[in-house]
This record gives C-alpha cells, sequence and structure tokens, in this order.
C-alpha cells in the first residue's frame, strides 16, 4: 500500500535525521576535555544530547490517512527537541 510506504519511509527519514544530530553531539562532546565534560557547560550539553536521544515509532505518530498529516505530526514532534543546550 503506497500510504503505508510514504508512512515508514517518513518516520525512517525523521529517524535518521535525529540520529545524524544525536552522532554529531556525541563527537562533539567526546573532544572536549574532561574538564569541560564535567563542568555546567559540559552537563548541560549532556543533558541536551540525552533529549535528542529519541526514536519515532509508528505507535507515536497517527493513524495514516493522510501523508500530510503525518508529515505535521512527525515535524510538531522534531520541534520539541531543543535546538541548543540549556547552560
Amino acid at each position: 500500500m503506497k500510504l503505508d510506504r510514504e508512512y515508514r519511509q517518513l518516520i525512517d527519514v525523521a529517524n535518521c535525521f535525529i540520529y545524524d544530530i544525536h552522532n554529531d553531539q556525541n563527537d562533539y562532546f567526546a573532544a572536549r576535555s574532561e574538564r569541560w565534560q564535567k563542568a555546567e557547560k559540559g552537563q548541560a550539553y549532556w543533558q541536551w544530547m540525552d533529549e535528542w536521544d529519541v526514536e519515532i515509532s509508528s505507535d507515536e505518530l497517527p493513524d495514516p490517512k493522510r501523508v500530510g498529516d503525518l508529515e505535521l505530526c512527525a515535524l510538531a514532534m522534531l520541534q520539541e527537541l531543543p535546538i541548543q543546550p540549556m547552560a
């Protein structure tokens, strides 16, 4: 079914985006000194990374009636993720 395929593709794209961001965050954090990691800024960054350690599943999205509705729902879920650490 075309809608099911588009539904799965949308979820895959969103999860790939989240995965790429989270990997970049991990690389940045790992490249910083242990002192920075343990400091307030490092801990704030860690919390921010933790919020991006998510995966969207079809259980979290409404039943696919129209792909546009799914895109809006997935976009809303992504927009809830913070764009920078709170420090």
